[in-house]
């Protein structure tokens, strides 16, 4: 008869399995900020961080927020890691990856790396194709990449990885494309809480305070 492993058992094979070959999972920073709607991460040792950096992050993700109109803030945690070589040994964000996000949680060599931050303040908003998601990034974090060859199709296709399938998601999803959106959702909710006549006031003063020539 087959006798049922032990808990000790049990226990101690987890932990060998733990302590043998590879580690359990990344080496991440552990010295800790925290503020509202953000947690920061960096080694002790690191002191090209300090806490003021809260506030910008912080910053960041209102106007964020503000400009998609996002209905709450999602709390960020974000793991700055003390240089490449401390990224590369310990982040394991895949090889190849300059930084990279999983759900709120940004890792990063970098102390603001606002494209990762974009993917963590969206996360909890779904997973759309990666041609979308990347293209948001990169169009909310102001990133450049040269004017895509193909068709958005092709890049549909691409690897996560290929820089062609960031420069067609920044060439489709563009930062003006992004804000119509938001304000038609403006438009939406004003229109299911009965209040597009103050709306199209508030839209009103909006453009005479505009001191702009249109050609």
């Amino acid at each position: 008869m087959r006798r049922a492993p032990s808990i000790l058992a049990v226990i101690a094979v987890a932990v060998s399995a733990c302590l043998g070959g590879t580690a359990c999972g990344p080496d991440l920073p552990d010295r800790m900020w925290r503020s509202d709607n953000v947690r920061y991460f960096s080694r002790p040792g690191d002191d090209s961080v300090c806490p003021a950096i809260l506030d910008e992050i912080e910053q960041h993700g209102q106007l964020i927020a503000d400009a998609l109109m996002l209905p709450s803030r999602t709390l960020v945690s974000y793991y700055k890691f003390d240089g490449l070589d401390d990224y590369d040994h310990n982040a394991e964000c895949g090889s190849g990856a300059a930084a990279c996000s999983i759900n709120a949680t940004a890792r990063s060599p970098v102390d603001f790396d606002r494209h990762e931050l974009i993917h963590a303040y969206l996360s909890p908003y779904g997973r759309p194709p990666w041609l979308v998601a990347e293209g948001a990034a990169v169009a909310l974090s102001c990133q450049r990449y040269p004017r895509p060859t193909g068709t958005w199709q092709e890049a549909y296709v691409l690897p996560h990885d290929s820089p062609a399938l960031y420069a067609a998601g920044a060439n489709y999803v563009t930062a003006p494309r992004l804000l119509e959106a938001a304000d038609l959702l403006r438009v939406l909710d004003a229109a299911e809480k009965k209040l597009l006549d103050q709306k199209r006031q508030e839209q009103i003063e909006q453009l005479e305070e505009r001191n702009e020539v249109v050609p």
